[in-house]
């Protein structure tokens, strides 16, 4: 079963240049009509039991442009509903590092790619937890993009993740030790379908310590 592992690390490593699609639509594509009963703009926060909560994000533009800019249009409404949901989730002390920065730079921070300087790595959980919920042009041109973010599923994706890189740790740790993963599937017959990234993180804990299962 040792193959089910190559293939976790091919698709963790393989899905990333596919998320260059969250803003590139093709021009020709088709941009759906507004129901009548379109949410309104803004943010809607509800908190849930057990300390759960969902974030809703609305952006509206008019745009009385060419019909075929509306997909591009809505990759720009995506973007900023995006950036909206990562001030929310950002520590309060990055935001204002964020905000004096985009202060000093004023206009040239209103720009594109001008704004406040996000690694990839810190935004890229918030993007795969984006949930979109409409993307459509009113009658009346105006552009409409909805996201909603819920903790529930950013939990079991942030579990996803770990768990992706506790498999990625466990090939490397074994890479030169082939009698040892040998041993590790006959001690653990489900190792490769485990979905607790502390299981994992400890079996090569205690393999480091004992140098054995």
């Amino acid at each position: 079963m040792r193959y089910k592992l190559f293939l976790k690390i091919i698709f963790y490593f393989g899905i990333l240049p596919c998320l260059s699609l969250f803003v590139n639509q093709p021009l020709e594509a088709k941009v759906r009509l507004c129901p009548e009963n379109v949410r309104k703009e803004g943010s809607v926060f509800r908190s849930l039991e057990n300390d759960e909560w969902t974030l809703s994000i609305t952006v509206k533009e008019f745009y009385k442009g060419h019909k075929k800019n509306y997909p591009a249009r809505l990759g720009l409404a995506k973007l900023e509903a995006f950036e909206e949901f990562i001030s929310f989730v950002l520590p309060q002390e990055q935001l204002k590092e964020n905000a004096g920065r985009s202060f000093a730079n004023f206009p040239e921070s209103l720009k594109f790619g001008k704004g406040p300087d996000l690694s990839w790595n810190r935004i890229k959980k918030s993007l795969a937890s984006m949930e979109i919920l409409e993307e459509c042009v009113t009658q009346n041109e105006q552009i409409v993009f909805t996201a909603i973010w819920d903790s529930k599923n950013i939990k079991i994706l942030n579990n996803q993740i770990a768990l992706d890189d506790a498999f990625v740790d466990l090939l490397w740790y074994f890479e030169d030790q082939l009698d040892a993963l040998d041993e590790l599937e006959k001690n653990y017959p489900n190792v490769f379908s485990i979905e607790d990234p502390n299981v994992l993180i400890n079996i090569i804990k205690k393999h480091k310590k004992l140098g054995k299962f």
